[in-house]
């Protein structure tokens, strides 16, 4: 029998005793929650969990009403920054962060004995359902063991436990977790085919982001289909043009009401419906993702201009029936005789009993190749994407896109979009570029500068909106102004580095420095790259961005013929900044003593870049 740690046996011990349910694992030995989520084993596979479900616990203290210091444990998810304002409102006391001492860093839990007794503080977010299997897990009090828990439940047995919003608003989750409605039945093989083809491009998507990413079942989207059999009258759209109407309508209804957040249709004749569509899910606040523009889309983002286009006769009519009449005012489009598209029906109709028969795939594997004119081959056929799937390599020669797989596809996209920067967020390092700016700055980035630089005027000493300008002398007298103008429009004179979301391409931090500015240190002149401002949203902080904006100078001082000197100031209690410079090499060169009031002293720290 395994020998526990003692921690561990007594966590587990009082779980028991409550007869609450969790689950034991061990992992290899994990001291942060983005270093404990890649770790975690759950449900077998391979190890890791999303770092949303992995809980993350602060030790803090504040003064009730007795006058007496009191402990509280606050708790949120692995991807969420705490607001302490939040909680100092909720606790009606200032609430401070306690530094975890060495013994217990990296191991606060809910049920350890140290901390089960405490007044315990939950973001609301902790016992909402997000994400397949719905529980947490948290150490459980060995930095090689875990405990998988039912948060609400968990939160039952604690003797003081609250559940609030603490969490910065700038950091709520951007969680859509979309369920997907296909409508299918002329016949239903194109739907399931669609509904496999979403499941693939969905892992697919996963495993290149990151292998740890896709986890098997709990990675695909819920998935319902409408498979209606009227469906199967599209095929004489002419004629049914009402009949087909009334069915469509009816089905995608039938799917917002049962809850699906995107829709589509396994169908190219019926994306003919394609206002009418839109309007209903509008209705429902649904979004249809209709294959026209998806493969508008697709066309554009590939720079393709020519293309033979393959499909019945009501989707190649571009005049009456076909949902992609705007194709032809954008591309060039060939279409085949109607003796070759007859024949293409024949054999796609052949296809809806037996779409693996070669007898069936080499024939339209010869019309492809041969009676086609462009290198490139649009099908809009779901009989012959079913074909398609089963003989891969049945047109080598010409580059075919298949319009289903090009619906899935993008489908498949946007679930990722909406899980993936909630899920996964401890690879936001991943999702930020850096930019060094031209002097010509666009109007817009200015704007999102200027924006970041109201958030944080006055987490400096003293407030920068109080400063002429970014080398402001603090002997001199300070302004008397409610926004930092004067100081902006110095700092736009000078270099500029922004840090950039890949996902919206907005700024979220940025760095000003002079290339050539000069220090008087005892009279000696020191020639440096000045960093004058760092800002970063608030809710954009703990992914190391300043760290990396550092680096970011580093690499252009490197190639520099001014100098190789990198210098900044701050003042003395700003001991987050000093730690940053100190660990990456900065050197304190001057000391203004009580230069910002009493007891904050002005600081200059400079590296010599090789």
């Amino acid at each position: 029998m395994e020998i526990l740690p003692k921690e561990v046996e007594q966590n587990i011990e009082f779980l028991n005793s409550q007869n609450i349910w969790f689950v034991l694992s061990e992992n290899p030995k994990a001291i942060s929650c983005p270093d404990a989520a890649s770790k975690r084993n759950r449900l077998g596979g391979d190890p890791g969990i999303p770092i949303f479900d992995e809980l993350k616990s602060e030790l803090g203290f504040f003064t009730n009403r007795e006058g007496r210091i009191q402990n509280v444990l606050v708790h949120c998810r692995g991807n969420q920054k705490i607001d302490r304002l939040k909680i100092s409102g909720i606790l009606n006391a200032e609430y401070q962060r306690l530094e975890s001492i060495e013994q217990t860093k990296g191991l606060i839990n809910p049920v350890g004995e140290e901390f089960r007794n405490l007044l315990q503080v939950f973001d609301i977010s902790t016992v909402r359902k997000f994400h397949p299997p719905y529980t947490m897990m948290t150490n459980a009090g060995d930095f090689n063991y875990a405990i998988e828990f039912e948060t609400s439940e968990l939160i039952k047995i604690l003797k003081n436990a609250l559940v609030e919003d603490i969490i910065r608003i700038d950091n709520y989750n951007n969680f859509v977790k979309h369920k997907i409605g296909i409508l299918t039945g002329n016949g239903p093989d194109s739907g399931i085919l669609l509904w496999k083809k979403i499941n693939d491009s969905v892992k697919n998507l996963l495993i290149n982001k990151s292998k740890s990413f896709f986890k098997g079942d709990l990675s695909f989207p819920e998935i319902v289909i409408e498979s209606i059999p009227e469906m199967g009258i599209s095929m004489d759209l002419g004629n049914r043009l009402k009949a087909t109407e009334k069915t469509v309508i009816k089905s995608i209804i039938d799917l917002c009401k049962n809850g699906s957040t995107l829709i589509c249709i396994a169908c190219n004749t019926t994306q003919y419906f394609k206002s009418e569509i839109e309007y209903v899910c509008s209705l429902y606040n649904v979004e249809f993702v209709s294959i026209p523009d998806v493969l508008e889309s697709y066309l554009v983002e590939r720079n393709i201009s020519n293309f033979d286009f393959i499909g019945i006769s009501y989707v190649v009519d571009f005049d009456k029936y076909s949902a992609f009449k705007n194709l032809p005012k954008k591309f060039s489009i060939s279409i085949p005789e109607n003796s070759i598209l007859e024949r293409i029906n024949e054999i796609a109709f052949n296809a809806k009993k037996d779409p693996q028969n070669n007898s069936t795939a080499q024939p339209l594997g010869n019309i492809l190749r041969e009676k086609t004119k462009n290198d490139t081959i649009v099908v809009a056929l779901t009989e012959i994407s079913t074909v398609l799937d089963f003989h891969k390599k049945l047109v080598q020669s010409k580059q075919v896109i298949d319009t289903l797989q090009v619906l899935a596809d993008a489908i498949a996209k946007k679930y990722i979009e909406g899980i993936f920067q909630t899920l996964f967020i401890d690879e936001a390092k991943d999702l930020i570029k850096y930019q060094k700016l031209d002097s010509d700055i666009d109007k817009e980035i200015q704007k999102q500068i200027w924006k970041i630089l109201v958030e944080i005027d006055y987490e400096f000493i003293p407030p920068l909106s109080y400063r002429d300008s970014t080398t402001f002398s603090f002997e001199n007298e300070t302004k008397d102004a409610i926004y930092p103008e004067a100081y902006f429009d110095n700092l736009l004179k000078q270099t500029i580095i922004v840090s950039k979301s890949r996902l919206n391409d907005n700024v979220i931090g940025f760095m000003s420095y002079i290339p050539d500015h000069i220090i008087t240190q005892n009279d000696a002149n020191i020639p440096c790259h000045y960093i004058t401002t760092i800002g970063v949203t608030k809710g954009s902080r703990g992914n190391g961005i300043t760290v990396q904006f550092y680096s970011e100078i580093e690499k252009i001082v490197r190639t520099s013929s001014l100098n190789k000197i990198i210098a900044t100031r701050t003042w003395s209690t700003n001991r987050t900044h000093i730690r940053v410079l100190e660990s990456l090499g900065y050197k304190k060169i001057i000391e203004l003593r009580d230069d910002r009031g009493s007891g904050i002293h002005t600081v200059y720290y400079s590296k010599q870049i090789n």
